[in-house]
């Protein structure tokens, strides 16, 4: 190698860490500007009280919760439950807090650092997937999520959304390390990082793990078929096919799995032994069985699997945790019924027209500046389409993953437009991928296009990165109230009572228990009889609590009972019938429809006033 290249290939290291550090430094400058407007304005965020959002922030408090008090069976029994939602996010937000301070302004710094990842490493996959003026590419993909007003909202919020686009941009970053370096420790760092991204967000891994596997597969040639087949063959597995009752534990998991698929077809009634009625429907704790016979079967032929350097990286720092992890009970059922066609939500079946009608909707108002950079983003992706054979290794997979995404949210019954948040910034580094392409193929004229191109961008959605972020399922639409009204006007009341029985007719669980748990840090003060169900007089006069609290909720969706029953009056009917508590104060909000009444115990309003 001649000293001039030698010298040539410095001067582009140079200027190649020069340019991503002005576009990091410029992302976090904007950080910081978007989180102190959201710490100047984060009240209007509590706008549902069944929200995602409340259950999300009260497992990490709770967890938080514990930790400062170094209840460590809580913190554990508390992360053990992270099933449905995984546990990455929460942990984060727990160790924050834990230092922090309870306090959901400070939980949304995850999120805020989900951000900031989802534009760097957007910024890096494009340069290093682009045949030619990466930093262009660059810094039009990380222009494009920079100017996203989802993307900068989500990126002060509680939701998962944020760290998971993150997580993705980073898996795919560091695949295209690895197929470009064929670096065995980049093979480890990203299924590493492909494991996180499990246990933060299921449906986010599995899109990653789609596009990752379709891009692979595409790229094989005879040799590499051939060593697929040969894998099974040299695995072992044909003992198991040829004779499945010769050994134990075939017949057991044959009659375990059965068992489990006959409960989840008939759906039994629960089973009366004594005073406790034994319920198998749904067959969670049966599924968990059968795997863990069925990991403790195939645990020996693991051993002799044959696997290049990459694939045993993923073997062992992926396929192996998540093995691990399906044997945690309830955990193998809840993550098959979240990726699966039972979780279909609560709307109705809709058309290709109006699922396209409604993400494009989502597009121009949650994720674009205008319509005119939606069109931008469609013709950068149908240059994308052009030129991703003259891409570098490892882009196949950012195209796939935009196109398998695409296709699946709009097919899905269930709508929202966040559902655009994880992919859509791999959709925009394969269109700046695909514009960089075509200005490289200008010969001479390249350098000069290329920072037309990437300058034009820029200060045409720059305007968008300064404002305030917004979405249509945050809260951020200008609301000038708060449903924290609710517990701002009872909550003072509650300050010398140890615990409190809550009833509603809304099911709004966690957010009575987060916002008495950051006014008064204690961990198990709300006692919830009929908890995420509509409110039971008759039971509130037997529970055991210092007061009884009833939220009345006029006009939610949600509502467990008919508009036009009195339940305050009903509640307090039955309550006025016995002795135990009386009507200590009622606090009505009639800009949220909403009635707050609270009865103390004889003795524990004494106690109280002393």
């Amino acid at each position: 190698m001649s000293d001039p290249l030698i010298a040539d290939l410095r001067t582009s290291a140079r200027w190649n860490r020069l340019v991503f550090g002005a576009v990091l430094a410029a992302t976090l400058a904007l950080a910081v500007l978007h989180y102190w407007q959201f710490w100047q304005a984060s009240r209007p965020r509590w706008n549902g009280l069944t929200h995602d959002r409340n259950g999300h922030y009260e497992f990490a408090q709770h967890m938080a919760l514990a930790l400062r008090e170094a209840d460590l069976h809580t913190f554990f029994s508390t992360l053990e439950k992270a099933k449905v939602w995984p546990p990455v996010h929460g942990l984060l937000a727990a160790l924050v807090l834990a230092v922090g301070g309870l306090d959901y302004r400070l939980a949304v710094l995850p999120s805020l650092g989900g951000w900031i990842m989802t534009v760097a490493f957007g910024f890096l996959v494009a340069r290093r997937i682009s045949s030619g003026c990466g930093n262009a590419a660059g810094i039009i993909a990380a222009a494009m999520i920079l100017a996203s007003p989802a993307h900068r909202i989500y990126g002060t919020d509680i939701m998962l959304e944020s760290l998971g686009a993150g997580l993705t941009m980073l898996t795919l970053y560091l695949s295209v390390v690895a197929r470009q370096e064929h670096s065995t420790v980049a093979w480890r760092r990203m299924a590493i990082v492909l494991t996180v991204l499990f246990f933060e967000k299921y449906n986010y891994w599995l899109l990653v793990v789609a596009a990752l596997g379709i891009a692979e597969i595409l790229q094989w040639r005879k040799a590499e078929w051939i060593a697929f087949t040969g894998f099974f063959r040299r695995a072992g597995w044909q003992p198991w096919w040829r004779g499945p009752l010769r050994q134990s534990l075939n017949g057991i998991f044959i009659l375990v799995a059965a068992t489990a698929a006959a409960v989840f077809l008939v759906k039994p009634a629960p089973l009366q032994l004594g005073s406790h009625a034994v319920s198998l429907y749904p067959p969670n704790n049966l599924v968990t069985l059968a795997y863990a016979i069925l990991f403790l079967r195939l645990m020996p032929e693991w051993k002799r699997i044959q696997a290049g350097p990459a694939l045993r990286q993923i073997l062992n720092w992926h396929c192996l945790p998540l093995a691990v992890s399906f044997l945690l009970p309830r955990r193998l059922s809840a993550f098959v019924w979240y990726v699966g066609p039972l979780n279909r939500g609560e709307q109705e079946k809709h058309t290709l027209r109006e699922g396209l009608d409604f993400y494009y909707q989502a597009l121009v108002t949650d994720y674009h500046v205008a319509a005119w950079s939606v069109v931008f983003t469609a013709l950068l992706f149908l240059l994308a389409l052009l030129t991703f054979r003259r891409w570098r290794a490892g882009g196949l997979a950012v195209l796939w993953l935009a196109l398998l995404s695409a296709a699946s949210v709009v097919a899905h019954p269930n709508q929202k437009s966040r559902f655009l948040h994880s992919w859509l910034p791999a959709a925009w580094v394969a269109g700046a991928a695909g514009l960089a392409t075509c200005i490289d193929r200008a010969g001479r004229s390249r350098r000069p296009l290329a920072v037309l191109a990437s300058a034009a961008v820029t200060l045409g959605h720059a305007p968008g990165m300064l404002e305030r972020g917004h979405a249509s399922e945050t809260g951020c639409g200008g609301e000038t109230t708060s449903l924290l009204d609710i517990p701002d006007a009872y909550l003072p009341s509650l300050a010398g009572l140890h615990r409190v029985a809550v009833f509603s007719t809304v099911p709004c669980d966690q957010f009575v228990i987060w916002t008495h748990r950051e006014r008064y840090r204690r961990k198990d003060a709300i006692e919830l009889p009929v908890r995420g169900h509509a409110w039971s007089p008759e039971i509130a006069p037997m529970t055991s609590a210092d007061a009884v609290l009833f939220i009345d909720i006029a006009d939610d969706p949600l509502r467990t009972l008919p508009p036009e029953s009195d339940a305050s009056a009903k509640f307090g009917k039955r309550m006025g019938e016995q002795e135990e508590f009386h009507l200590q104060q009622q606090w009505r909000l009639p800009e949220h429809g909403c009635t707050v009444s609270l009865w103390t115990r004889v003795s524990a309003s004494a106690v109280a006033r002393d």
